[in-house]
């Protein structure tokens, strides 16, 4: 009988001995010309290679928003007086950065701690891109200024991160 099953399992089955004699015709293709398969070979090695020493490792690329956060934490139980007086500190030496527009300090929560006495943050706003386009303004660049600038703060953890990509 000539039903849509029928018909189906035809029309399936004769697509299906087309694609299989392609699949046979290129196999023999590979064994007559063993030189072409190993020759695919290596260049698909060679373009391996090449993707992954220019494509970025990273899930998310890192931008340049323009703002980076620096996270002080105390030793726990510190008071807030004595938060805020390393904060000072650390601002103090971020004050002559040549890439900082402005700056914003916070005593009693951190950006990685949450709320608390023996934590802090300083918002740092970066000048507009036109004005930071040498390497050294570039985001990251600036951020490991900060740690060499806070580096010898002993009392204090403190730790300076662009915000990603995506929040969260």
């Amino acid at each position: 009988k000539n039903n849509f099953a029928s018909r189906f399992r035809k029309a399936f089955n004769t697509a299906f001995e087309a694609v299989v004699e392609k699949y046979k015709k290129i196999v023999l293709l590979f064994i007559k010309r063993r030189w072409l398969g190993w020759s695919l070979l290596a260049l698909s090695v060679v373009l391996l290679v090449f993707l992954m020493n220019t494509t970025k490792t990273g899930l998310v690329p890192d931008e340049d928003q323009g703002t980076l956060f620096v996270n002080v934490s105390t030793a726990p139980g510190s008071s807030l007086k004595t938060t805020n007086d390393i904060i000072d500190r650390v601002e103090k030496r971020l004050e002559d950065l040549p890439q900082k527009l402005h700056l914003q300090k916070v005593a009693g929560y951190g950006l990685l701690s949450g709320q608390g006495n023996s934590f802090g943050m300083i918002i740092v706003k970066l000048k507009p891109w036109d004005e930071r386009t040498a390497k050294e303004d570039q985001v990251q660049a600036v951020v490991n200024q900060i740690y060499a600038r806070t580096a010898d703060i002993k009392d204090a953890t403190v730790f300076a991160i662009a915000p990603g990509m995506i929040p969260g």
